[in-house]
């Protein structure tokens, strides 16, 4: 009430338990805090910041209250309006999904799925030799092992939480489906989760990937020559199918005795 939160606008969680200090160990103890849920379901955008209750879980009494953040001002930052950006692609996305999962770009191809517990998966990732025209195996698979997230902050509401987000959560499992032209850009290919509730029963997590190409810009690196007085030798080297999906290619332009060649 001294925030200004009705009680029927609070929200309580327990975070993930970390480190409490000496004095507390060999204790069950756990640590509450609390936000706001007026006309919202995310009460961690408007935390009641420095209200820390520490419990004993096993006999179920309060051990200590910490409120210490009441001064810290509520409102949004002050910025100039920033204007969109939109990437067009006349000619459609340059890669392509074969089969709902097996996904083809350039000289790569990878499966690319949807997991509970580590979010997304990439396995049998190939990339096509220039030389012999072979796909060369690069990757059999990979995926976030885990997200460790020790905050560190000294302060009294902080310095305990270190989340486990894949272990203790799931990485998937905490997805929400993406948005069209608000997550993910024109063109997108969206893949669905198939994940499992706690009593058993299967559910589809909807548009739980979205698999696009980055425009990453033009000039790989510019080059003047000081040495030749009265020629003006420079160069700006493009080339446009600099995209990016995942992986980032960089182009490069060489300058040999004044004349710039394009890399071989």
């Amino acid at each position: 009430m001294a925030r200004g939160v009705k009680l029927s606008d609070l929200g309580c969680i327990s975070p993930s338990s970390g480190w409490f200090g000496p004095d507390e160990e060999g204790r069950r103890i756990i640590k509450i805090q609390c936000g706001s849920i007026q006309d919202t379901a995310n009460f961690y955008m408007r935390p009641i910041e420095g209200l820390t209750v520490t419990v004993d879980i096993d006999r179920k009494e309060v051990v200590r209250i910490s409120d210490t953040g009441r001064e810290i001002p509520d409102r949004p930052p002050e910025m100039e309006p920033i204007n969109p950006i939109s990437m067009e692609q006349p000619k459609g996305p340059s890669f392509r999904v074969e089969d709902g999962h097996i996904v083809k770009w350039a000289n790569w191809e990878f499966h690319l799925k949807a997991d509970q517990r580590t979010g997304m998966i990439i396995s049998q990732a190939k990339v096509r030799d220039s030389e012999t025209g072979e796909l060369r195996s690069v990757m059999y698979k990979g995926f976030a092992s885990e997200m460790f997230v020790p905050y560190m902050d000294p302060d009294e509401a902080w310095y305990f939480k270190s989340y486990m987000d894949a272990g203790e959560f799931g990485l998937g499992g905490t997805a929400l489906a993406l948005v069209p032209l608000n997550d993910c850009p024109r063109n997108s290919y969206y893949m669905d989760g198939v994940f499992v509730a706690s009593d058993g029963k299967p559910f589809i997590q909807s548009n739980m990937i979205c698999v696009f190409e980055r425009y990453t810009g033009d000039v790989g690196w510019r080059h003047s020559e000081t040495f030749l007085p009265g020629f003006n030798v420079s160069s700006n080297y493009s080339n446009n199918s600099s995209n990016k999906l995942g992986l980032e290619s960089v182009t490069l332009s060489r300058l040999v005795m004044g004349s710039v060649e394009p890399p071989p």
